[in-house]
């Protein structure tokens, strides 16, 4: 794996900007009580019912949202996650750059006084990079773990690569000799299209009553990202499965991700994009 020359990168930098995220992240959770996972998409599947029903026969939902799984839900498992060790591993920079390419928000890695002056050119977004690269490689605030998953349902296993921190949890498909990723595998099993296919930029205004500390050092707020995303996967019947719940998302235009987000559930069949088979809202009947 390539390392970053002396100099590079001024971690002070992108500590603010990481700062900003962490505080959005940390106002948007509410602690829930008596919320349930109520199905909106995919009556009449199988799959979706019994999850509906494995969701909600463990415990209640909690911030942030976490999916429980029901101990004694029949016929469903969950993917063995074996943590890396400490070490370098050939595919590592090359996951972490398609991330950061199809969707990251760079102005996440930039300093916060600096925003004023972003303009989204090479210089800016190769700076944007590196803070980036240096905080994955050297800061170590994400765990990692690979799995073997027929993701794509196919009858041949696949590694798959999780990566989790406090706000996300991410993955990509890697090669066979798991050197590189399996580019066209991993985009077809994304459950979001890009930052680019949905025309997103780098700053929004802030909804009327949306509020925080940035009101008072700038006048916009960061489009939100991936940041916020949480993939997990489960089988069902020997059939792969995996789910995606947003914290944040640019479509809940201020609004708190118990009322505006959804839960889905997609499967992924070879040769083919993910395909979204159930949606979830949160029943949220009482709050502390």
């Amino acid at each position: 794996m390539s390392r970053l020359p002396n100099g590079s990168h001024n971690p002070s930098r992108s500590c603010g900007a990481m700062a900003a995220v962490l505080l959005l992240f940390s106002s948007f959770f509410t602690p829930l009580t008596h919320a349930r996972y109520v199905l909106e998409k995919g009556k009449d599947v199988e799959v979706c019912v019994a999850y509906e029903r494995a969701l909600n026969g463990a415990r209640e939902v909690t911030s942030p949202y976490s999916r429980p799984m029901d101990p004694n839900a029949k016929h469903f498992s969950k993917p063995k996650w074996e943590p890396l060790i400490i070490g370098e591993y050939p595919y590592l920079e090359k996951v972490w750059r398609y991330r950061f390419d199809r969707d990251v928000n760079p102005i996440n890695f930039y300093a916060v006084d600096s925003w004023p002056r972003w303009r989204g050119t090479k210089e800016q977004y190769a700076h944007a990079w590196k803070s980036f690269l240096v905080t994955h490689e050297e800061r170590g605030h994400q765990l990692q773990y690979v799995a073997r998953i027929d993701i794509d349902n196919d009858g041949s296993q696949d590694t798959v690569y999780l990566s989790e921190s406090a706000t996300s949890k991410l993955f990509v498909v890697l090669s066979k000799d798991e050197t590189d990723l399996d580019y066209e595998k991993t985009e077809f099993a994304q459950g979001h299209p890009s930052r680019k296919m949905q025309g997103l930029g780098e700053f929004r205004n802030f909804e009327i009553g949306e509020r925080n500390y940035l009101n008072k050092l700038f006048n916009k707020t960061p489009v939100e990202d991936v940041t916020y995303a949480t993939y997990d996967f489960f089988i069902y019947k020997g059939m792969a499965y995996y789910d995606l719940w947003w914290s944040r998302h640019p479509s809940y235009r201020g609004r708190p991700a118990w009322e505006a987000g959804r839960l889905q559930v997609f499967i992924l069949e070879k040769g083919k994009h993910a395909r979204n088979i159930c949606t979830y809202r949160v029943q949220r009947d009482n709050t502390k």
